[in-house]
């Protein structure tokens, strides 16, 4: 589920927006909401991003993030791409990046079967 808030902050007479948080999430194979295997989630305070095993079922899961910078392009932050092999009953893998304020951040989840990798559509947010 995405949620985004604005504010508006009153400074000296002036009304300002604060910059949009966004979190959410992306699930194989058909969403969050249906019983998923893997699931990737986008923090956007304090950039954390997780990795999450959904199934008891000995695969592995990843989750893949990106960021964008104008007139550049998209980057991918130093460990882009994120294995969880703790298993259903194990803690998420979790990170914490370091990206811009307001930046254009996508990720995607995916199951680990074998050598290939079974991922979700990039999922959209800020950061």
């Amino acid at each position: 589920m995405l949620a985004i808030g604005t504010a508006a902050l009153i400074a000296g007479g002036f009304i300002t927006a604060a910059p949009a948080a966004a979190d959410g999430q992306a699930c194989w194979p058909s969403g969050c909401a249906s019983s998923p295997a893997a699931g990737a989630r986008f923090v956007s305070h304090g950039d954390i991003f997780y990795v999450r095993d959904y199934r008891a079922d000995g695969k592995a899961t990843a989750g893949m993030i990106e960021y964008y910078v104008p007139g550049e392009g998209w980057y991918r932050p130093g460990e882009w791409v994120v294995y969880n092999r703790n298993g259903y009953a194990g803690p998420p893998e979790k990170r914490n990046y370091e990206i811009a304020e307001g930046s254009q951040v996508r990720y995607m989840s995916c199951l680990v079967n074998g050598s290939t990798l079974d991922c979700t559509d990039w999922r959209y947010d800020r950061a």
